[in-house]
């Protein structure tokens, strides 16, 4: 769902070991500044070894990747990162 200055939301399919994922950005005007705040809920596919998976893992590796993800924007709105330079996504294989 796409609702232009307000809300990003998007669901995602089946990927390695998540079943499916829905993510969610949000933008709140405050004063001279406006708050990205990022959500995310997930099914992870590892059977009943999942909630052992979640809590060894996957919470972790997905706290990162939303913080570089949010860290990116913030330089990029602000004009401190090139655009021909995107923050390194963990685990990520060219």
């Amino acid at each position: 769902a796409w609702e232009p200055e307000r809300r990003l939301e998007f669901e995602v399919g089946r990927h390695g070991g998540i079943r499916h994922a829905r993510m969610a950005f949000e933008l709140t005007e405050r004063a001279a500044a406006t708050r990205v705040t990022a959500s995310s809920t997930y099914e992870l596919a590892f059977g009943p070894l999942g909630p052992v998976m979640d809590r060894l893992v996957v919470q972790r590796q997905l706290g990162r990747m939303m913080q570089r993800s949010l860290d990116g924007l913030k330089q990029h709105v602000e004009g401190t990162r090139e655009p021909s330079s995107p923050a390194p996504i963990e685990g990520a294989t060219e």
